[in-house]
């Protein structure tokens, strides 16, 4: 059943086709739909047994618009390997999704920047996202949140950081 899922999730995956451009510094920008990938493998690069993809692009869909948010994620090459970079950008859509879910309805979400990393003593994924809301009275407030998966990269608790 699960391996139908991810089968399925795949196909509706290269539907939506992602587009990806180059901007000035030679960076990849991922331009990704709900359903879309947010980071590739070529943007992780191993550094001591760890693999690292620091301050990548990428524009998230957000109502009628369009953000660039810088996503970072640091983890142990092992974990990286058995979990690989679906199940990351997986981790990262429920995330954002949950702090878009977590604020009250006339609040405008602009996501600004997500860093992720393994923490490789409990096996569990961490996750902060720094991000502004506007009001409906148009006062502008920086939020961070913590967001944690589980060993099995499901979602565990978010909290909120002052």
């Amino acid at each position: 059943m699960k391996k139908s899922f991810y089968l399925l999730l795949l196909c509706v995956s290269f539907g939506y086709a992602q587009n990806s451009s180059t901007i000035e510094s030679g960076k990849t920008v991922c331009q990704y739909s709900q359903t879309g990938k947010l980071l590739k493998w070529e943007d992780f690069k191993p550094s001591n047994g760890r693999m690292m993809a620091t301050a990548i692009p990428c524009e998230i869909q957000n109502d009628k618009s369009t953000n660039t948010i810088l996503i970072s994620v640091v983890c142990m090459q092992t974990a990286f390997n058995q979990f690989g970079v679906d199940k990351i950008n997986d981790m990262i859509l429920v995330a954002s999704e949950k702090v878009r879910n977590s604020l009250r309805a006339d609040h405008l979400y602009n996501p600004k920047e997500i860093k992720m990393a393994y923490m490789p003593d409990s096996h569990d994924w961490s996750l902060t996202s720094s991000f502004t809301i506007e009001g409906e009275d148009g006062i502008v407030k920086e939020q961070l949140l913590a967001i944690d998966f589980d060993a099995n990269g499901k979602f565990a608790v978010m909290k909120r950081i002052l």
